[in-house]
């Protein structure tokens, strides 16, 4: 791989869990060299004690608390990544809203922020831009890995920052071998002192652009009753052929939960038979594999499952839809449902209902921030036990989502609803 005239410096940073606002490790490398200094340090962080291993969150490991006392301070990881790396020269690239994060721990902190003072790239954006991808196939350089078919160089694979640097390294060296240049993708770039501002209105843009595309399905909406609502869980699995980057459902499902009558504060409980379908799909053989190793589904099952029409019948039934509340786990699911019933010539029974992101929801409720908590961490956090579920297909997740909005309910979450084509930043 030929070096790039840039210099690029990759740093990736791990949080503590549970409320993740503690830096705990730290790692950085020169990019696209074949040898070159890596580094790798916990960072001692100011959490209570706790007699067990701090949890592991799939970017970083498991820490004793011998091991965090014994670590050096954030004050000198940050001193030694801005010698070590010359960082005030160095264009730094970092995955999602990693800036974002080293920016507000370090205000929290009162630290100088080694990022401060240069360029910075959202090497997320950066790919989803230039390589035409979605950001739900992007949210790991590890899947970006998968994706292209890249050939990993390094510990790409083990829990902790390192190598999850290593995988960055790969993903820049392929996005430089394509000609990339951080002009070709401005909106991936911000610089010094506005890192949190404008990584924070990258994050809102992205958000914008799915409630455009939902816009623009020419969506209308009546008012929903002033009744008790019934919780309409729904979970769908999608794929995008090689040809075009449209999301075809392959599979959907669904579970609700009723209100009991007399009880105060007011209480839910699944009620009803569970809806789940596989969506025909023809072109199987065009789509991306990865999608099928996540999911486990078999292709030529998808072949063989009833149309979209059949589909969407059978879960209309299934649900109270005039009084209902859809509730799904991101915002995608019912962007990619409409979509495809636009696409089928059907009316999609959703564009009337509103819905409740709890993925967005459950950071703000439990002081998580602005971060993106996926369905199993979340479990996870609330000490869900999803052990025997079969994770990543849709009527699993649905009994997750399920789970996890009871378990809210019950710590004193109060659900508000707006449409859901409206704005993201409207609703909670």
């Amino acid at each position: 791989m030929s070096q790039s005239p840039v210099s690029y410096v990759i740093v990736h940073g791990a949080f503590a869990p549970p409320a993740k606002q503690e830096l705990m490790e730290v790692a950085a490398l020169h990019a696209c060299q074949r040898t070159g200094a890596c580094y790798r340090s916990l960072v001692r962080c100011n959490i209570p004690a706790m007699p067990q291993d701090f949890t592991e969150d799939g970017s970083s490991p498991g820490v004793s608390e011998e091991e965090n006392r014994n670590a050096p301070s954030a004050h000198e990881v940050f001193a030694h990544l801005r010698d070590a790396f010359s960082l005030g020269r160095a264009t730094v690239v970092m995955w999602a809203g990693m800036a974002y994060r080293f920016h507000e721990f370090a205000e929290q902190k009162r630290l100088t922020n080694p990022c401060s003072q240069t360029r910075v790239i959202d090497l997320q954006m950066a790919v989803v831009m230039h390589l035409n991808l979605k950001t739900s196939h992007c949210k790991d350089p590890r899947n970006v890995i998968r994706l292209l078919n890249l050939a990993p160089r390094g510990d790409c694979w083990s829990r902790g920052s390192l190598p999850f640097v290593n995988a960055m390294d790969v993903v820049l060296g392929k996005l430089i071998a394509d000609g990339w240049t951080p002009e070709l993708t401005p909106a991936a770039v911000t610089d010094g002192p506005d890192i949190g501002e404008q990584a924070e209105e990258m994050r809102i843009e992205r958000w914008e652009q799915i409630r455009e595309r939902q816009n623009n399905l020419g969506i209308e909406r009546r008012p929903t009753p002033d009744v008790t609502p019934a919780y309409i869980v729904l979970d769908g699995e999608h794929v995008s052929t090689r040809h075009d980057r449209f999301s075809h459902l392959i599979e959907l499902a669904l579970v609700v939960a009723y209100c009991k009558e007399r009880q105060e504060p007011a209480t839910y409980e699944l009620a009803g038979k569970p809806f789940s379908s596989l969506v025909r799909l023809q072109e199987v053989e065009n789509t991306n594999p990865h999608a099928w190793r996540i999911t486990g589904i078999d292709p030529e099952a998808v072949r063989r499952a009833p149309p979209l029409p059949r589909v969407i019948a059978g879960m209309v039934a299934a649900a109270p839809w005039d009084r209902g509340v859809l509730v799904t786990w991101g915002p995608d699911d019912a962007c990619v449902i409409t979509q495809n019933c636009v696409k089928a010539g059907i009316p999609s029974p959703i564009t009337e209902v509103p819905l409740i992101d709890l993925q967005r929801a459950f950071s703000r409720f439990y002081d998580l921030g602005t971060q993106q908590v996926g369905l199993q961490n979340a479990a996870a956090f609330l000490g869900i036990d999803t052990s025997g579920l079969d994770l990543h297909r849709a009527s699993a997740d649905t009994l997750v989502t399920w789970h996890v909005l009871d378990r809210m309910l019950a710590d004193g979450w109060t659900p508000q609803w707006r449409p859901w084509h409206r704005r993201q930043s409207q609703i909670i």
